[in-house]
């Protein structure tokens, strides 16, 4: 539980903070339609609008405690996710922000991939990734509750892919793991003559947090014994080299037709590609830091995980 915090601090209410987004999707019109048009809504009986902050987020995390069905869990991630975006730099109001979103995916420990789906298009439905605003927000998403649980990463990973199958204007079906040799089909369709700065700028950085999550050791073993096939936890050379030539072919075409493209655009090239160069110079197919054990671990810096918190989605 958080700190009792000093009322001088912390007077700020939730009707406040939603006051500061110019967001339709952060709204408190949309936030309250969601609730009350879920189950939900019948485990809260005060009005959450006019309490301060981080006790809004107190009782609504206290309710991830209560054995929720999962269209009630469904509605509580995306509640988090929506206070987790509001714009405001309160260190205390962002620690009970981010416990809410942490809570509301560790509450289930299943990693049933029909769930997975199922909270993963729930989030979709709502910051649908057809609006530029929304990929930001996704990825900001993702970005935090990777690390957090183990269904945090599969619910993480499904919304990546969303990203990289929206980009390539490909459609979605089932939002699960999928090996990594799909990427290089998929980026292939990317329209790179007609994509904003901005949108390929967040899909280097999908592409990138994608290595990192599925190459990288992180609960692969709970992963495994809950039947994912060990092929979602590799990257094959060719597949590796046909990476890099779109990483490097797409990088061209972007400068090509804005000399003043982005400095994030071209540090997120480099973060993707330096993943690659770690796995050709190491003849790898994952990441060897992450799968290395005790004190040598330590000692060593994982190339692929230094991509995983650059991403600012105000900046989308």
């Amino acid at each position: 539980m958080l700190p009792n915090p000093r009322k001088s601090n912390l007077k700020v209410t939730l009707n406040e903070i939603f006051a500061t987004s110019s967001s339709q999707l952060l709204s408190w019109r949309n936030f309250r339609s969601i609730l009350t048009s879920s189950p939900l809504r019948e485990r809260i009986n005060i009005e959450l609008s006019k309490l301060p902050v981080y006790q809004s987020c107190q009782l609504l995390w206290e309710l991830s405690y209560k054995n929720l069905q999962a269209e009630e869990l469904a509605t509580l991630q995306v509640l988090a996710s929506i206070i987790y975006l509001l714009p405001n730099d309160h260190k205390l109001l962002k620690k009970a922000r981010k416990m809410l979103l942490k809570k509301s995916f560790q509450a289930q420990a299943s990693l049933n991939p029909m769930l997975v789906h199922y909270f993963s298009e729930n989030l979709l439905s709502h910051f649908n990734l057809s609006r530029r605003s929304s990929v930001g927000f996704v990825l900001t998403i993702a970005s935090f509750i990777s690390t957090k649980c183990a269904l945090g990463k599969a619910v993480a990973v499904a919304l990546l892919w969303a990203i990289v199958f929206q980009c390539g204007e490909n459609q979605i079906l089932l939002h699960q793991h999928r090996d990594l040799a799909d990427l290089n089909c998929i980026l292939s369709c990317v329209p790179l003559e007609v994509i904003s700065q901005d949108i390929y700028c967040s899909l280097l950085h999908t592409v990138g947090c994608l290595l990192n999550l599925m190459l990288c050791n992180k609960w692969q073993s709970q992963f495994q014994a809950n039947g994912y096939s060990s092929f979602y936890f590799r990257l094959l050379p060719q597949d590796r080299q046909n990476l890099q030539a779109w990483v490097k072919q797409s990088l061209q075409v972007i400068e090509s037709q804005n000399k003043k493209a982005q400095y994030r655009i071209r540090y997120a090239a480099d973060k993707v590609l330096a993943s690659l160069d770690y796995l050709e110079s190491n003849s790898a197919q994952w990441c060897f830091v992450c799968h290395s054990k005790g004190s040598k671990k330590k000692a060593m810096v994982c190339v692929l995980g230094q991509i995983n918190n650059i991403y600012e989605c105000s900046k989308v």
